[in-house]
């Protein structure tokens, strides 16, 4: 048998190239609901600049409780919730996303998005996000993040995170997490240490 013919064989041989799926991408909150009706478990999101809104009736008509929705590229998102999804539904923002969240909403942010969170939100913050925090918000912040708290927010920190409080803002510090804050501001963890206070 020739050369040729034994290459010919292996390339027979060889399973067929997988196609790369495409995702479908949503641009507008109309194309969100419209995907979780008819049962998408994830849906990407990508506005490109322009903004939209997100909230309780985009949600409602999931044919799931088990989704994921994933906002990227440079979104510009609102999103509002008066009642809080389901366990197993997320809401997730990465890349240079900006998101402003109200009422009762529970977001995952990494890489460079930034949140400003009011009411009773909850943020699990990763890699460089940034968010602002007011009202009564939950933040779970670690790796590089950096957090600024106002009123009544709790920042739970680790990592490398750093936080700037004020008001009647909670915090709990761990790892090499630091804080700037002004008095009043509550702090605890076992790096409390790692805390300046403002004049």
């Amino acid at each position: 048998m020739s050369t040729s013919q034994t290459k010919t064989l292996a390339k027979r041989r060889r399973s067929p190239a997988r196609q790369q799926r495409t995702e479908q991408v949503s641009r507008n909150s109309d194309s969100v609901r419209e995907r979780l009706r008819t049962g998408a478990t994830t849906v990407v999101v990508d506005s490109a600049g322009s903004e939209i809104e997100l909230d309780d009736r985009t949600f409602a008509k999931a044919k799931t409780n088990e989704w994921t929705i994933r906002i990227i590229g440079t979104s510009l998102v609102r999103i509002h919730l008066d009642t809080p999804l389901p366990e197993t539904a997320q809401i997730v923002a990465t890349d240079a996303a900006r998101l402003q969240i109200t009422g009762r909403v529970r977001l995952f942010a990494y890489t460079n998005t930034v949140v400003d969170a009011f009411d009773d939100c909850i943020v699990i913050a990763r890699n460089h996000a940034g968010i602002n925090a007011c009202d009564n918000t939950q933040i779970n912040a670690t790796d590089n993040t950096f957090v600024c708290a106002y009123d009544s927010a709790v920042v739970y920190a680790e990592g490398d995170a750093v936080v700037h409080a004020s008001g009647d803002a909670h915090l709990v510090l761990r790892d090499n997490a630091r804080a700037t804050t002004q008095r009043g501001v509550t702090v605890q963890g076992p790096s409390r240490g790692n805390v300046s206070v403002r004049r």
